[in-house]
């Protein structure tokens, strides 16, 4: 109960304050804020549940592949305005509109697919992608070919 009054409390000064408000992540692990399956350091915003049944992860040589999916009657907006705040205090540095970087890693959240149907409230489908993010290739440097 203890925990359901705190999210609460989160989410209305998530409201309040039209999105703009990033929360520290040791309050967010109080209140009981989950983070997407797998990805550690990328919660799952208030009004956001995740779809488990459509996670994907690989394990490849360079790295996790983790493609994971959360359904709410949520804006884009209210979307992107929480992530923007709330990834930097958790270590993802933003490196384009819904892009990050951290460690090697780059995540991209995106909206795929369509809100919402005919005769029901609309829905919206958050994708978040992890893949390894390497240094910039040089397309001017060729790799040696071996002898």
């Amino acid at each position: 109960m203890h925990r359901l009054r705190v999210l609460s409390l989160i989410l209305s000064a998530y409201v309040a304050t039209a999105g703009s408000l990033a929360f520290p992540p040791a309050l967010m692990a109080a209140s009981g804020v989950l983070n997407v399956a797998g990805i550690e350091g990328l919660p799952v915003m208030p009004g956001l549940r995740e779809k488990p049944d459509e996670r994907v992860v690989f394990d490849t040589p360079g790295g996790r592949i983790i493609e994971a999916f959360a359904v709410g009657q949520v804006k884009t907006t209210e979307v992107s305005s929480f992530y923007q705040a709330t990834l930097a205090q958790l270590g993802w540095r933003r490196i384009g509109e819904l892009i990050f970087e951290r460690e090697g890693e780059m995540l991209t959240i995106d909206f795929p697919g369509k809100a919402g149907s005919a005769g029901s409230k609309p829905s919206l489908t958050v994708r978040f992608t992890v893949r390894p993010h390497g240094p910039p290739e040089n397309p001017r440097v060729k790799p040696k070919a071996n002898p």
